[in-house]
């Protein structure tokens, strides 16, 4: 087995607000305090003597609140809701859930079906806090879902008609409320989201806050590089026999000392004449040994355990069958002669056929005196009785010290009274060594392939590879003491964990990261003509464009989520990028930049919940037909968009901004049914924008637009105010013409229905295990892993992106980042024997935990296309276990075509 991490950690200071009610004892000039004491919560500032107060975490919180209070004060004044107050609360509601319900639907979705729908405020901002580390048994967590049904309960009561029904024939019908309850179930469940959303944020500051600069006193304690061996005596006591230093013979050296430039010394003959079985007769007794009672010589035989699933690497055992009132026992034929006080090592591999029965496996000795007659003692070392009989051969060792009285042992092993008889006990690979009882002491070094000992201790320890743990010897682990001999750090197979811990660059898919460095990103859709250019591809280093990324979406992946730096994100010249990405969960007093140019993009991008600034500069924007909103741009401290142009194909809104501050210069909108949308306490400042909308060019809802010169202009009317939203300033309308995009293509996205590994070891086998490996590890050969979908068809049709989601495991294979090799394979579900893959291949690299998307390169899509490749799966001819990992069977394949 290789390692689980090697390499070099540390950490840094990132100056974290500290969240609480009350102020930091001793803060230094710059210390941040989250005083959560007052509502709203306000961020301070120690400047050295006093704190000074910044401003609330999130400044637009209380004014949303407010907002949302008036809009539904405005939709209730007269406790009546007519038709065209119901379209701005089905609104609201295709906002919550995600998508829009029917006018015919006699009820909402429940909460957990929202939880698993992938969509929607209310699935995103309880999925952000899981992500955090919120616990669904936090407060603030249920509280969503509670205010969520209750809302839900409430409007499904209300008669004679759904708010959410906009259908013709009930287009007369009002709904009759009391104003204060109507009012209050919106205002709790608003409340509940924001309590989570500040939850979260202060969940994502403490998991930064949980490494520490105090850990390096830990690492020092190790002294890997401190102090030399103990100087050794001149005199190296290497063997005293029976404490006899003047004793020589053939048989044995005995001496006080021994002088020598090299010396071989052991005594490593495995006593145990027959111990593997391998050269005897599948179903036959076998050799060198005899039954403890003839009548059960058939009742003992050995096995292939070639095709066992949990075999051991043999091709054979010894079978012990269970009997139901008596031991099954069998004896090696000769007798080994020892002396009282020697002391003997032992070892076995066992394994049950099944897990009935009372008795257990054992292995030991038989003692005899002098005159070669039976004490009638048993020794057992060695027992396979833990509460639930293993159907996996576990590996055991003993020590066994020789009694008085004793001159000769028999080995023998035994199923002991089982209770019934369809159990069977599997024995195999049997070591008894005589272990050496003198001191080796030296003033050199000793060298040698495998060192095996009870107990080392050492002034410093220096080496390539430290393994500890693994089949044989169960959790690895390592302590670290201090002076005081208090542990100060615990790592092994179960868990890990510091009481200090100092790291300077710290990586965990579950921990905030970040950075102030300034990073520039390159992305592009094509290969460039530069020198030394390859393909664009996620797992490039996008720093140039020589070696471009192929995703936005990868790019903002690669910004640490609390930032202080300025990046950029350059998309190439004329790209035409199949993707919606999303900015979402930045803090910090950084910005991220898009250089978008001219290029165009077919998907529908979304930024939501920074505190941090947003640029964005140029691209064309062909959003999805008839979908909800085209930009979203929601509860964010600043994003300024210059130059953007998007095409709404029916959509209900272009540009939707929400609970934050959005500026818009030179922007242009067309194809929607509102063209720049400003809502529940949304403000939006424009300057010499333009375009048209079917209904309204601007349009208020709970939010302001204000600014100055051109403005989109609408159908209907150029300007729509509902709920006290409010337009100011002085704009120029007019219709503008802005042209036609192309068709937006269809995306289709299918989860996998399956994933399995091949390994060829032992007749070859499926794993079955609900995982996809790639590599080597152990005894099973190398694996095949693949994901099974069922596709829709794709003839005639041209294929123009295909990207892959997997997700490696947090166990198993190397801990380093694993190089995966990504072929298509033929299969609808597991073949009979070993698979096959074809020959198109794309790589990505995964760290432990890590899940994403790939893209997956055109020379995928042929094959695709006709129905001949069915599914993707991992494979590499290595039996290099850098190459080892393992993936969850749960995939999704992203195919957009025409």
């Amino acid at each position: 087995m290789a390692p689980l991490a090697t390499g070099t950690i540390s950490l840094v200071d990132m100056n974290d607000a500290i969240v609480s009610g009350t102020a930091p004892a001793n803060p230094t000039v710059g210390t941040l305090w989250l005083d959560t004491s007052v509502t709203p919560n306000m961020m301070k500032k120690w400047g050295g003597s006093s704190w000074v107060d910044i401003g609330e975490l999130d400044p637009n919180y209380s004014d949303t609140i407010e907002n949302i209070n008036k809009s539904i004060d405005d939709i209730t004044s007269d406790s009546v809701i007519d038709y065209t107050e119901r379209k701005i609360l089905k609104d609201r509601i295709t906002e919550i859930i995600g998508y829009v319900v029917a006018d015919n639907a006699t009820t909402l979705p429940a909460a957990s079906t929202l939880d698993s729908s992938g969509k929607g405020e209310m699935y995103t901002v309880r999925k952000q806090a899981l992500n955090a580390g919120i616990s669904t048994a936090d407060t603030t967590y249920i509280a969503v879902a509670t205010q969520y049904t209750n809302l839900k309960t409430y409007l499904e009561g209300l008669t004679p008609v759904d708010v959410w029904d906009l259908s013709t024939a009930n287009k007369a019908k009002t709904i009759a409320v009391t104003k204060s309850t109507f009012r209050d179930k919106f205002l709790q469940y608003e409340n509940a989201i924001n309590a989570l959303v500040v939850a979260t944020a202060a969940k994502q500051k403490d998991n930064s806050d949980a490494a520490d600069q105090k850990g390096q006193d830990a690492l020092d304690d190790l002294g890997l590089y401190g102090e030399k061996w103990t100087d050794a005596a001149n005199k190296v006591g290497l063997w005293k026999y029976k404490n006899d230093e003047t004793k020589f013979n053939g048989g044995s050296v005995a001496t006080g000392t021994i002088f020598a430039q090299s010396l071989l010394l052991a005594d490593w003959t495995n006593l145990v004449e027959n111990p593997d079985f391998e050269n005897d007769t599948i179903g036959e007794f076998p050799n060198g040994y005899y039954p403890s009672y003839e009548a059960n010589r058939s009742k003992i035989r050995v096995e292939d355990i070639s095709s066992f699933q949990n075999g051991n690497g043999s091709n054979k055992a010894l079978a012990l069958d269970a009997l139901s009132s008596s031991n099954n026992s069998i004896y090696v034929n000769n007798l080994i002669p020892v002396n009282p006080g020697e002391e003997m090592f032992i070892q076995a591999e066992g394994r049950y056929l099944n897990t009935a029965g009372s008795g257990d496996g054992r292995v030991g000795f038989l003692c005899y005196d002098a005159k070669r007659q039976s004490l009638n003692v048993w020794n057992t070392p060695l027992r396979w009785n833990e509460s639930t009989k293993t159907t996996a051969f576990v590996k055991k060792s003993g020590s066994f010290v020789v009694p008085e009285g004793t001159a000769y042992l028999q080995f023998y092993a035994s199923f002991s009274t089982n209770g019934e008889t369809t159990n069977k006990f599997y024995v195999d690979n049997f070591i008894w060594r005589r272990k050496a009882g003198g001191d080796l002491i030296v003033d050199g070094g000793i060298e040698g392939r495998h060192v095996k000992a009870k107990s080392v201790s050492f002034d410093s320890l220096q080496g390539g590879i430290a393994q500890f743990g693994g089949s044989s010897n169960g959790n690895g682990r390592i302590e670290v003491y201090n002076e005081n001999d208090e542990l100060i750090a615990s790592l092994d197979a179960a868990q890990g964990g510091f009481s200090d811990l100092y790291v300077g660059n710290f990586d965990s898919p579950t921990v905030v990261e970040y950075g102030a460095d300034d990073i520039n990103l390159f992305v592009s859709d094509r290969l460039l003509e530069y020198s030394g250019a390859i393909e664009p591809n996620d797992d490039n280093e996008g720093t140039g464009w020589t070696k471009p990324l192929a995703t936005v979406t990868e790019a903002i992946r690669r910004i640490p989520k609390y930032y202080d730096g300025k990046a950029t994100i350059n998309v190439a010249y004329n790209s035409l990028m199949y993707e919606s990405f999303e900015i979402s969960g930045f803090l910090g007093s950084g910005s991220i930049n898009l250089s978008l140019g001219s290029s165009k993009f077919y998907g529908n991008p979304v930024i939501k919940n920074n505190l941090l600034n947003i640029f964005s500069t140029g691209g064309t924007i062909n959003g999805k037909k008839l979908d909800y909103a085209v930009v979203s741009l929601l509860r964010n401290s600043y994003v300024r968009l210059e130059k953007m142009k998007v095409y709404g194909n029916g959509s209900s809104m272009n540009f939707d901004t929400s609970a934050g501050f959005t500026e818009m210069d030179q922007c242009e909108t067309y194809g929607a049914d509102l063209g720049i949308s400003s809502r529940y306490g949304g403000r939006v400042f424009l300057t010499n924008c333009k375009g048209s909308a079917t209904t309204y060019g601007l349009h208020c809802y709970g939010g302001d637009i204000f600014g100055q010169g051109t403005a989109p202009s609408g159908g209907n009317n150029n300007i729509g105010e509902v709920a006290g939203g409010k337009v100011m300033g002085s704009f120029t309308y007019g219709t503008t013409s802005g042209g036609t995009m192309d068709a937006q293509p269809t995306t289709v996205t299918i989860s996998a229905s399956s994933g399995d590994s091949w390994r060829d070891n032992f007749g070859g086998q499926w794993y079955g295990q609900n995982e996809v490996v790639q590599g080597k590890w152990g005894s099973y050969g190398i694996y095949r892993g693949l994901w099974f979908f069922s596709l829709p068809s794709l003839t005639g049709k041209t294929i123009i992106k295909m990207r892959m989601y997997v997700h490696r495991k947090n166990a198993g294979g190397n801990a380093a980042p694993v190089t995966t090799y990504f072929q298509p394979h033929t299969y609808t579900s597991k073949p009979s024997g070993a698979p096959s893959y074809q020959s198109p291949q794309t790589t990505a690299s995964f760290k432990l935990n890590e899940g994403k998307w790939i893209t997956i390169p055109s020379s995928f899509y042929a094959g695709f296309v006709s129905g001949s490749y069915k599914g993707i799966g991992i494979y590499i001819n290595s039996t290099n276990q850098n190459y080892y990992a393992k993936f969850d069977a749960t995939a999704k394949l992203e195919i957009t075509y025409k």
